[in-house]
């Protein structure tokens, strides 16, 4: 293997999975973490935001030539105002890794289908099997996903996208003292809404990675609340063995403001995901019902998935190639 050093932006890298927050966090962690093993790459690392002076964070994003630049990132962020800057100390590629391709970069690392190389279904499976050690089901439990704010304050029809959450909570009622029905916890996301939890939901709080594993995985069935570009909780569920189910509104559902967030007949969750997973989709309550009734074998799930190892492998592969 040919020596280089590579420069990784992201965001703020925790120590541990004890300190991952977000889906960024995640796969930030798992980037990193396998980086730092090969002992032919040399990785250096600077968040992808300034925390307060940022001066000093742009001096330290130039102050180190390398070979490689690899960024992952929210976007927008601070760090698409510096790409020029990182090309001045990179001497082959400003390479990108996300759910989707951007023009920016010189090469993109993608979990979709896209013009760039695509790495499907990215988790930390070792953490994920770590969470289902000892773990005693609940049979046909329902774990719902947390409520997305697409701004409250107009009419619940069919066009509302918050309009699943108030659905889910009127199919799953009748059956609340059979299963056990349970919600992710998203309180801001809930104040907005206006659709509060009903009391008879059993609330999942918002946690750091583990304890969010540990709290989820006593649920059979996952049902997405809400669409989203790729949306990681469904590859966390799913590889542990968790079916996700997906709604597939019948009606284009708009924003307040009127923009489109997702046109019927589309699922919440990303084809290329639903067609990977094999994941089943439902429209209405009937379907949703005999889905869960419905019984399945999720223990293929996990191999389909692209762990941290293989992941750092293709990228390292990448960089090999280009150098020749």
């Amino acid at each position: 293997m040919r020596p280089y050093r590579l420069l990784f932006v992201s965001e703020t890298n925790p120590p541990t999975p004890n300190g991952i927050h977000s889906s960024n966090q995640m796969i930030t962690w798992g980037i990193w973490s396998e980086l730092a093993k090969l002992p032919h790459i040399t990785p250096i690392y600077v968040k992808a935001e300034p925390d307060k002076d940022a001066a000093a964070w742009k001096a330290k994003l130039v102050e180190q030539r390398v070979d490689f630049t690899l960024v992952h990132s929210y976007a927008p962020s601070a760090i698409f105002n510096e790409i020029p800057a990182l090309r001045t100390i990179t001497d082959r590629e400003v390479m990108w890794v996300s759910e989707l391709p951007c023009d920016y970069f010189d090469y993109s690392f993608t979990f979709l289908p896209s013009s760039g190389e695509q790495i499907p279904l990215p988790a930390l499976c070792g953490v994920l099997r770590a969470s289902m050690e000892g773990v005693e089901k609940l049979p046909k439990s329902v774990l719902l996903d947390h409520h997305w704010s697409w701004t409250g304050g107009y009419a619940l029809n069919g066009s509302n996208p918050n309009l699943w959450c108030a659905r889910l909570y009127e199919w799953l009622e009748p059956l609340k003292d059979s299963i056990v029905v349970g919600q992710m916890e998203s309180l801001n996301h809930e104040r907005i809404s206006g659709i509060p939890i009903p009391s008879w939901v059993r609330r999942v709080p918002n946690a750091f990675y583990p304890e969010y594993l540990r709290t989820t995985a006593p649920f059979e069935n996952f049902v997405m609340t809400h669409p989203g570009t790729y949306e990681h909780s469904t590859v966390d569920m799913a590889a542990r063995g968790i079916r996700v189910l997906v709604p597939s509104p019948t009606v284009t559902h708009r924003h307040r403001d009127g923009w489109e967030v997702i046109s019927g007949g589309h699922t919440f969750a990303p084809i290329d995901t639903v067609n990977r997973l094999g994941l089943p989709t439902f429209s209405s309550r009937e379907q949703l019902l005999s889905l869960l009734n419905t019984p399945f074998d999720g223990s293929k799930w996990a191999g389909l998935c692209t762990d941290a190892p293989e992941i750092v492998a293709r990228i390292d592969a990448h960089c090999q190639r280009r150098l020749g």
